[in-house]
């Protein structure tokens, strides 16, 4: 708060390189605060777990149709390649 005391005569003799030094902080605060909110959000919205979509998804396994699928495999007979000639 000290800078609020500061004499008008001497803001006049400010190098403008610290207007652009903190205009520049300003910018990288403000970027800095929507990154992190973004990357909190995030977090936020992958650890909330849903369950009824997660039932919704989850695949049900037709048994009947794997078995017939192992028995259509398992009743191929393999034929024998006849190489000679």
């Amino acid at each position: 708060m000290a800078f609020l005391f500061i004499p008008m005569n001497n803001l006049k003799n400010i190098d403008r390189f610290y207007y652009y030094l903190i205009a520049l902080l300003a910018v990288l605060a403000v970027l800095i605060i929507m990154i992190l909110k973004t990357i909190f959000g995030a977090i936020s919205t992958a650890t909330s777990l849903d369950t009824e979509l997660l039932e919704a998804s989850t695949p049900k396994l037709d048994r009947a149709a794997v078995n017939q699928a192992y028995e259509n495999i398992g009743n191929n007979l393999v034929s024998s390649l006849d190489l000679r000639q």
